[in-house]
């Protein structure tokens, strides 16, 4: 029994040693380093010479561990875990927004757009100052044409005799120049490039908005490609944000549904300035 008892009792105490093995560890470091350090102090020859540096080398190491183990390591590492979560928070804070709002991608320009308007199936609405950005690049004009037999297509346009256009102008001359002019060459050649193929138009409609531009809009199915207007800036170089019509949570998405509202209150209330209207094709 007494046997048995002491077994127990020595493996309790090496559990514990092993529990603060680092510490007990460094504690024989620092009491044999002592030792060795005291029996070869007195030698002259180089291998006694050699010890004694070594001893003398991990006496300091030793205290080191009984300092980490004993004082430092708990603090420091609660240090440690509260900071790398909060650095993590706040990183992960963005992206938990964007996430929530249903932002795709973030683009400095339109490059992509040729590549965008041709994933349509259902509806391309389009709201913009002029259409230059979709007469200047040839990729994007053929996209639209072609498109246009098998999707809706709605332009929203600032109207080139609003006072908007003069505000606009204001600002950005510099980039647009005679802004009026533009709109309105700009216009007549959407409206040829869409005559062309009138015969195989599904739906297509450009009408005329009045109120000054928040924003340009390229709005694909359930996806939107929107930027805000800022001055002395074309809207082709502006940074463009990516909006899905539902969230990282498969909700539907607030951005998203304001813009889509913020499009069909401006083309209804440019009911009255049809610039170009192609029909359904009958069946």
């Amino acid at each position: 029994m007494n046997k048995d008892k002491n077994t127990n009792e020595m493996l309790i105490i090496l559990k514990e040693l092993y529990q603060y093995k680092v510490l007990t560890i460094a504690i024989l470091i620092s009491v044999g380093s002592v030792f060795g350090y005291i029996q070869t102090i007195s030698r002259t020859n180089t291998v006694t010479w050699t010890l004694n540096t070594i001893f003398l080398g991990l006496i300091p190491t030793g205290l080191i561990g009984i300092l980490w183990e004993s004082l430092i390591k708990k603090d420091f590492l609660r240090y440690v875990k509260d900071e790398l979560a909060l650095l993590l928070g706040r990183q992960c804070k963005p992206v938990q927004l964007i996430n929530k709002f249903g932002i795709a991608d973030i683009t400095p320009n339109r490059e992509s757009l040729e590549i965008y308007l041709r994933t349509a199936k259902h509806r391309i609405w389009i709201l913009i100052t002029h259409c230059l950005s979709l007469t200047a690049l040839p990729g994007v004009r053929q996209s639209l044409k072609d498109m246009s037999s098998t999707v809706e297509i709605k332009i929203l346009v600032l109207n080139p005799n609003s006072i908007s256009v003069e505000l606009r102008t204001e600002e950005s001359s510099r980039l647009h120049g005679n802004l009026k002019r533009n709109i309105e060459e700009t216009c007549n050649q959407v409206k040829e490039e869409f005559e062309e193929v009138k015969e195989k138009v599904k739906d297509v409609e450009i009408r005329f908005y009045d109120p000054y531009p928040r924003c340009c809009m390229f709005l694909v199915d359930s996806q939107i490609l929107v930027s805000p207007l800022v001055i002395q800036k074309r809207g082709n170089d502006s940074v463009h944000f990516l909006v899905n019509e539902k969230n990282s949570d498969r909700k539907d998405n607030i951005l998203f549904k304001q813009y889509e509202e913020h499009f069909n209150a401006l083309f209804e209330r440019a009911k009255k300035a049809v610039f170009l209207k192609i029909p359904k094709c009958k069946m």
